[in-house]
């Protein structure tokens, strides 16, 4: 794994974002995995480590979270720059196309950048998101995001996180210890908080207007019809048969319109699978093998 940092550009000026990757520089395919909206980019370092082989696997820290920046203002937390940042991070990469792994807010980032015109994914896997997201949900999201919290030690917040975070299925106890460790960051007080700035849950409560403008209706369901609808490339959903991010009828409603997808649910997890399990991981690695005889002959094509 290597770690580096690039600087996006938003109203405060500049601001870094930080950026790790499995896999080498030259290999010919790559692979970004964009977190959640309180997670960071460890989530994905199991995967990445057994995608390693055959892809580059990019995972970044959205501005507001893990070792990337904090904004000073709050309202500067938006769709707008969180795509932007996304998109100088492939440009500084250079390559032609990647594949495109989002969980959550990650996985919507990605809607929104597949189904623009020259748009470079050529691949969407989306982890337990789909176009809709039942107002009850952001309402749920909303009652621990936004919440200051304090632990006093490692025991603490281990306690807490495996009560928030049950959603995410089963973890071997390597995995739930590389995830707690990654959840955490200490205060100038010597207790511990999760490692993301709070306020930067605006988009997801509804009081950033370009959340509002991207996606959220008057009711508060999250709606990203418009951006599903004009999507071309293979998509993959992983759905955690619990999750009350992706009811079914959501799943129903997205057979109904815009591009074909093939479906993976996992019985054991909710909101969302932690892609640390070796099913989990299998689901993935089987749908890229799957999905790479398309993909390659559409890159001929063009």
């Amino acid at each position: 794994m290597i770690e580096d940092t690039y600087y996006g550009l938003s109203a405060e000026g500049f601001h870094k974002v930080y950026y790790r990757t499995y896999g080498e520089a030259h290999m010919e395919d790559t692979l970004f995995c964009v977190h959640g909206l309180t997670r960071n980019s460890a989530d994905f370092h199991f995967l990445a480590q057994a995608l390693e082989d055959k892809f580059r696997v990019v995972c970044p820290d959205v501005v507001g979270r893990g070792k990337s920046a904090r904004f000073q203002q709050a309202r500067h937390y938006s769709y707008h720059q969180y795509l932007s940042d996304m998109n100088v991070l492939m440009q500084r990469l250079r390559v032609p196309h990647v594949d495109w792994l989002g969980t959550s807010m990650g996985g919507l980032f990605g809607i929104v950048l597949a189904s623009l015109p020259e748009a470079p994914i050529r691949r969407l896997i989306l982890n337990d998101i789909g176009p809709f997201v039942p107002a009850t949900a952001v309402d749920r999201l909303k009652t621990y995001a936004g919440i200051p919290m304090e632990f006093k030690d490692m025991h603490e917040a281990d306690a807490f996180l495996r009560v928030a975070y049950a959603p995410f299925g089963p973890m071997s106890a390597e995995a739930w210890q590389y995830f707690l460790e990654h959840s955490l960051r200490a205060t100038n007080a010597g207790t511990l908080t999760l490692d993301y700035d709070i306020r930067a849950t605006a988009a997801v409560e509804g009081d950033n207007q370009d959340a509002l403008a991207l996606g959220e209706d008057p009711e508060g369901n999250v709606t990203f019809w418009r951006f599903w609808d004009n999507i071309k490339c293979p998509v993959l959903l992983l759905h955690g048969k619990h999750s009350d991010l992706v009811p079914q009828r959501v799943i129903d409603e997205m057979r109904m319109r815009g591009p074909s997808f093939d479906l993976v649910q996992f019985e054991d997890a909710g909101h969302a699978p932690s892609l640390t399990q070796p099913d989990q991981i299998q689901a993935v690695k089987d749908w890229l093998e799957k999905t790479d005889p398309i993909v390659r002959t559409l890159s001929c094509q063009k």
